[in-house]
């Protein structure tokens, strides 16, 4: 008996590591590396699916690299928005650290020319901020940049409301805590930055209401109660 003719055993056929890499990458682009990883996933998939086809059935996987170059571009194309979302709180809160930075520096440039006109008339304070042109107290300094209802272009328009008519500074007993000038609620959300009588600048959460300040404290219309006042910054 001849033995009878065998067929030689097929070799396993192969997924092409280019496949299983652009895969890989391609799915993290998606979940959190976005184009660090989407742009390889693409490159990986192109040559993943170049080599499948060049291959003649030795290697397989043309739809893991077809997936892999897929998914890596939309993590490529998407990564600018998803960085921009990510970004844009931070960016907020840069720029309004910034603006309440500017509207300290005026309120520190209205103190200076508050002092000068004391210094010149008698260690009385001015009467309002037009009596300052001379002191170098411009336009510009007296609006805020994120005061909603800023009229640059009108003038006498201010942000900020002024609390030292009459006062000389010798009768103000407390000048650390008595508010020379203020900008007006609605500013900076929930704040608003505060020039005292000794030229020191304050963020504070609250200012004591004027008339209760009166009745209840007997002290100057606009003194800042440390007990309804809360210090957020000074500089």
């Amino acid at each position: 008996m001849q033995p009878s003719d065998s067929v030689p055993p097929s070799l396993p056929v192969k997924t092409s590591g280019m496949a299983i890499a652009s895969l890989v990458l391609g799915i993290l682009s998606l979940c959190c590396l976005f184009f660090l990883t989407g742009i390889p996933a693409v490159v990986c998939g192109i040559i993943g699916m170049k080599r499948v086809a060049r291959s003649g059935g030795a290697l397989k996987g043309r739809g893991a690299a077809l997936a892999g170059a897929i998914t890596g571009g939309i993590g490529t194309l998407v990564s600018p928005v998803i960085l921009a979302a990510l970004m844009l709180p931070v960016l907020i809160t840069a720029r309004e650290k910034a603006i309440t930075t500017v509207c300290m520096s005026h309120l520190r440039q209205i103190g200076v020319a508050c002092i000068a006109y004391s210094v010149d008339n008698g260690d009385r304070l001015p009467p309002d901020f037009s009596a300052l042109v001379n002191y170098g107290l411009t336009g510009p300094t007296l609006v805020c940049n994120s005061d909603p209802q800023r009229l640059a272009g009108q003038s006498g328009y201010s942000s900020y409301q002024y609390c030292g008519q009459g006062l000389t500074l010798s009768a103000v007993k407390e000048p650390s805590r008595t508010v020379l000038a203020r900008e007006h609620d609605g500013n900076h959300r929930n704040t608003v930055n505060v020039l005292f009588v000794d030229g020191h600048v304050e963020t504070v959460g609250n200012v004591v209401n004027p008339s209760l300040a009166v009745r209840e404290q007997k002290v100057d219309p606009f003194f800042l109660s440390t007990d309804t006042g809360k210090s957020k910054a000074k500089k």
